[in-house]
């Protein structure tokens, strides 16, 4: 589980805004918060039951990454136990009810 805190230093009269992002016990990070920018809504989430449209098969979202040349999500399928490495796009997913 990840929790994301900001911490206010005071140099002086100067304030500077630090994000601070941890990963269990062993992950911790610290950023300068004019380096962060907030991201989108993701439009599914891992382990979420997907309709592939390219290849006409179910799968299972199970990584979700940045394109940042596009500036959007990435989705990795997992078919019948098996992880796909090819990358899909929000508009070639479709929900499953």
């Amino acid at each position: 589980m990840s929790a994301i805190t900001w911490i206010i230093v005071l140099f002086g009269l100067l304030e500077i805004y630090w994000l601070e992002c941890s990963y269990g016990a062993m992950v911790r990070i610290v950023i300068a918060r004019k380096c962060v920018e907030k991201l989108p809504e993701s439009k599914f989430e891992n382990g979420e039951l997907v309709y592939a449209i390219p290849k006409g098969k179910y799968g299972v979202v199970y990584e979700i990454s940045w394109h940042f040349k596009r500036k959007e999500f990435v989705y990795y399928l997992e078919y019948e136990n098996r992880k796909s490495s090819r990358m899909y796009f929000s508009e070639e997913l479709e929900k499953v009810s």
